[in-house]
């Protein structure tokens, strides 16, 4: 059995810092009576560049090495606008546990207490208790590769590289009854948007499908302020707070309990407060 606890759109930041904070808090209390055995975090951990001596990236370090010491961390970094390069600010904090920040799509073998790089060419090692993928944002680099491309161009070359991606996850060979688990910072198509998140100029996308064929059995996303569950296997929490007026719903994290590639689900509130 695996106990994966999913949070992601933490955006810290200036704006809201004490909710962000106290809902953060929150989870790693009820995390003491639902010990998990990894967070997967897909992205959008900060708000916008940060620098080390601001309030949020403190407290960001503070609740993060907290995070750790309840059990390893996998991050996937988010949009460009957000992150940036304030999310490497994580590969040095420390706790118990490993973090491990993902800035290009990987692969990895999660054995409990580490992720170790797949070889396409090797087997599976034997401690393996989950293979592990990533599709972060992408980065500012090969963005500004194709900046010739009109945005309609450029959001249709993107979601083809990502599908592409994961039609070669799809070809690593895991035993049958070990759990894969995708890790991705964009939109599925079909998912629902809250009233008040406005969408990217450069808003990458991919089907449901593409995900499902991929072979996962749990997908980890990022981006969308909805919380909400597509099929049977891709989940949004939605974020932990109320970032912008007239949000409306619940925030929280999802807690996910796999047992081989049976997934069961369920979403744990906190009290954030909306705006008004």
């Amino acid at each position: 059995m695996l106990r994966l606890v999913q949070l992601s759109d933490l955006h810290f930041g200036p704006k809201h810092l004490d909710d962000k904070v106290r809902c953060l808090e929150e989870v790693l209390t009820f995390l003491q009576d639902w010990p998990a055995d990894v967070a997967a975090i897909p992205g959008d951990i900060y708000d916008h560049a940060l620098r080390l001596e601001d309030d949020a990236a403190q407290q960001s370090v503070r609740l993060f090495s907290a995070l750790a010491e309840r059990c390893p961390l996998l991050i996937a970094r988010g949009n460009f606008t957000h992150d940036r390069a304030s999310v490497h600010l994580l590969h040095y904090v420390r706790g118990r546990f490993p973090i491990h920040v993902s800035t290009e799509p990987e692969a990895l073998w999660f054995t409990g207490t580490e992720f170790v790089t797949v070889d396409p060419a090797g087997s599976c090692p034997p401690q393996a208790r989950a293979l592990c993928c990533t599709l972060p944002y992408p980065s500012s680099a090969f963005l500004a590769r194709t900046r010739t491309l009109g945005p309609q161009t450029l959001q249709e070359l993107v979601s083809c590289t990502l599908t592409e991606i994961l039609r070669g996850f799809a070809a690593l060979v895991t035993p049958p009854d070990l759990p894969r688990i995708l890790l991705f910072h964009g939109a599925v198509r079909g998912a629902r948007l809250t009233e008040t998140q406005h969408a990217m100029g450069l808003d990458i996308e991919v089907a449901r499908s593409d995900i499902e064929q991929a072979g996962f059995h749990l997908a980890c996303c990022g981006h969308l302020h909805y919380p909400q569950q597509l099929g049977q296997l891709i989940f949004y929490t939605g974020g932990l707070t109320h970032d912008t007026f007239g949000e409306e719903g619940d925030k929280g994290v999802w807690l996910h309990t796999l047992t081989g590639t049976s997934v069961t689900s369920e979403f744990r509130p906190v009290s954030s407060v909306p705006q008004r």
